[in-house]
């Protein structure tokens, strides 16, 4: 908690390695709540000064058809937890519970995590077939609708996020009344293409959900990406890669990974939640921050220089030129330009030495020293911007 603060981030949901607020471990036995183990697991995260997304999410077994599938055994999130809870009175008590006992601590709550996933979001055991049935976009709308009231009756103040994507479990909350007013809607999207325009994967994305939500309460609302990353990688090169050839394979993740952020931050997306942070999964390999031995992979000071540079900045303009684009993120003091060369940009950019480029680790730019795809930031003085643009034209 206390380097991913240093290196600058500032939130923190809690799922999988950190799954403090899910029902499944909360109340193991009916009517008996266990919070102090996840009362001080919270205070670390809280002491370190990071903002905490809970999530309202998961069923014990008691409370749901989990007793009926097959294999039995102990504690098995997949098998386990991710069933729709049957005991609807349950479900809200705990929500209510939980939002109350928190409060203050956590006010913004995530409904769910990815209930369209099969796995995720089961409704019941098909006994025959051996295999589970899939909860559907009503099943997730009546759920949030009987989540809302309850843990707003534990805390008033707290703030709620929806959990769909494009299609089924969208349309759902746009055709259903009444419509409910989240604080968001959350998405995950993890790709592993090489990201950062106004015309990539995540601009179209973005683009068909506000298509889908026009004339709708959701049409505006904020969205955030609550969990994602770039797909399969080393969990921890250091010990997966022979230390030959990881070089080339970690610079590339560290430019991929500041590319995936710009990305959001450039298409409208308000948060981003990076999956994950510590080396913990291992149903795959993952692009963690931080490894097992607490060493930090060379992504990890790319995003810590991204976080910092953008540090309360507003994306003011997006400019397309013939190498890739340049983005102008405006702050009273220290604005900044970040240029994203296009993917297929043959050679590092020659870039005039007045400009005071930085490389993506905040480095002073070398043409020699970079790949041609990695981002380029370049600090500017306020009113400097056309003039920044033609230096930028002319110094190519």
């Amino acid at each position: 908690a206390e380097m991913a603060k240093r290196l600058g981030f500032n939130w923190v949901r809690l799922h999988d390695g950190a799954g403090i607020t899910k029902w499944f471990s909360l109340e193991r036995q009916p009517g008996q709540f266990k919070l102090e183990g996840p009362d001080s697991q919270l205070d670390h995260l809280l002491n370190n000064k990071l903002m905490v997304l809970g999530l309202l999410d998961s069923s014990p077994p008691w409370a749901s058809q989990a007793s009926f599938r097959k294999p039995d055994g102990p504690y098995n999130y997949f098998w386990n937890a991710t069933w729709i809870p049957q005991n609807r009175e349950a479900w809200k008590n705990y929500c209510e519970t939980v939002t109350a006992h928190f409060k203050g601590r956590i006010d913004y709550w995530e409904i769910w995590n990815e209930p369209y996933v099969g796995n995720f979001f089961t409704r019941e055991w098909d006994a025959e077939n051996k295999k589970k049935i899939k909860g559907d976009g009503s099943d997730y709308y009546k759920l949030v609708m009987e989540a809302l009231p309850a843990a707003k009756s534990g805390n008033p103040d707290a703030k709620f996020l929806i959990a769909v994507r494009r299609g089924e479990f969208f349309e759902e909350f746009l055709k259903n009344k009444p419509v409910p007013d989240p604080e968001a809607v959350t998405i995950h999207i993890y790709t592993p293409q090489h990201l950062g325009s106004p015309e990539d994967y995540v601009s179209g994305y973005v683009k068909s959900m506000r298509e889908e939500a026009q004339g709708t309460v959701l049409e505006k609302k904020p969205l955030w990406n609550t969990e994602g990353g770039m797909g399969p990688s080393a969990q921890h090169f250091y010990r997966r890669m022979e230390p030959t050839s990881h070089a080339n394979r970690a610079l590339d993740m560290a430019s991929g990974l500041v590319r995936y952020h710009l990305s959001f931050l450039v298409n409208g997306v308000e948060k981003i939640f990076l999956y994950s942070f510590h080396g913990v999964g291992h149903w795959s390999e993952q692009w963690v921050v931080m490894g097992y031995d607490d060493s930090l992979p060379p992504h990890a000071s790319a995003l810590s220089n991204l976080f910092w540079q953008l540090e309360e900045t507003k994306l003011q303009d997006s400019v397309k030129l013939d190498f890739g684009w340049v983005f102008f993120f405006a702050h009273a003091e220290r604005p900044v330009a970040v240029i994203v060369p296009n993917i297929s940009q043959p050679k590092p950019l020659a870039l005039n030495a007045s400009l005071k480029a930085q490389d993506m680790f905040g480095n002073a730019y070398e043409a020699k020293k970079v790949k041609p795809s990695w981002p380029i930031f370049l600090p500017y003085q306020s009113g400097q911007k056309e003039g920044l643009l033609s230096n930028l034209k002319k110094g190519l």
